[in-house]
């Protein structure tokens, strides 16, 4: 096993047709590979897939916990021209966890 982006650049080509559904969760510390994750997302299923992204800043929810990197917050902004690069047309939509105050 390698680097999430590693890994998907391997795999993705290999099923190249097939519509996926993609749990990303973000990642903290030295390198936060979520922009690069999309990317390569976007060069083998481009609108033939579905994202979840965990761990998002939920605008009008300040306390319900998110990821930083380097101080930025992990929110839409900082991937939407990622995002972007993955669908032509898109709706985003957040869910709160029923003990969203905590984190696992």
């Amino acid at each position: 096993m390698g680097s999430s982006v590693v890994e998907l650049e391997k795999l993705l080509p290999s099923l190249i047709g097939k519509r996926i559904f993609f749990y990303l969760d973000a990642h903290w510390e030295k390198y936060w590979p979520l922009r690069d994750e999309l990317e390569e997302i976007s060069r083998t299923h481009k609108d033939n897939c579905v994202i979840f992204i965990d761990d998002v800043l939920v605008p009008g929810y300040a306390e319900v916990n998110y990821d930083l990197y380097k101080g930025a917050a992990l929110s839409f902004d900082y991937i939407k021209d990622k995002v972007e690069k993955v669908f032509t047309d898109y709706t985003v939509h957040y869910v709160i966890n029923g003990e969203w105050s905590t984190r696992a």
